[in-house]
């Protein structure tokens, strides 16, 4: 075959009557693989509408033995792209900025394709003059809710002043299929309250009496 360098062979030798059928040449185009990164708002792994993208996300590509072979920054559109590669196996990496979190992998388009676990894709794939342009990750930040139980003495919904914090009362956290989430928490001596670390999504607040 021919050098990929000089696109020629080694100098060989034809004998008197000889039929040399043996000189072949294989070739391929580069390949490409890129998309972007997105804050999740509802951390449910989909690109819903109106989720902002995220800026300034480191990105890694790796080969076959999971060696990184370049990286990127996201840009202000959350876009990243690796370009003029040879195809082969690649697999991508996407490192968290602070306070954030991989969303839940998600199969099919428009989803993450990162293994929260890892931080990394499954390995794919790139044949020659493939573009792919579907490796996305959505990323997350944890959520807090509270604030305080009061004796309401005129009982108009408002706190209003010589109304005192309520402590000692128990709070419990639920979620949409009315699951309690953590433990039950008791509000302090001015009646205040707090859920942290939450995973963005809905919920209610029960205060028992």
């Amino acid at each position: 075959g021919a050098g990929p360098a000089t696109g020629k062979t080694a100098v060989f030798e034809l004998k008197s009557g000889e039929v040399n059928d043996g000189i072949d040449a294989g070739m391929y185009r580069l390949v490409s693989v890129g998309d972007w990164v997105w804050e999740d708002l509802n951390a449910n792994g989909l690109q819903d509408g109106g989720e902002p993208a995220l800026a300034g996300v480191t990105v890694t590509l790796y080969g076959t033995s999971n060696n990184p072979i370049d990286s990127k920054l996201t840009g202000t559109d959350g876009k990243y792209s690796f370009a003029d590669l040879v195809p082969g196996t690649y697999r991508l990496g996407f490192a968290l900025p602070s306070s954030y979190k991989h969303s839940p992998l998600v199969a099919g388009n428009n989803n993450s394709d990162v293994d929260p676990a890892t931080g990394k894709t499954a390995s794919f794939d790139l044949t020659s003059g493939e573009v792919n342009e579907d490796i996305d990750a959505g990323m997350y930040r944890l959520v807090s809710v509270g604030d305080k139980a009061w004796l309401d003495k005129n009982a108009n919904g408002t706190q209003d002043s010589g109304e005192g914090g309520l402590s000692g009362m128990q709070v419990k956290l639920y979620d949409s299929k009315d699951v309690q989430v953590g433990s039950t928490i008791t509000t302090g001596s001015s009646g205040e309250y707090k859920f942290t670390g939450l995973v963005p999504g809905k919920y209610k607040v029960h205060f028992v009496p």
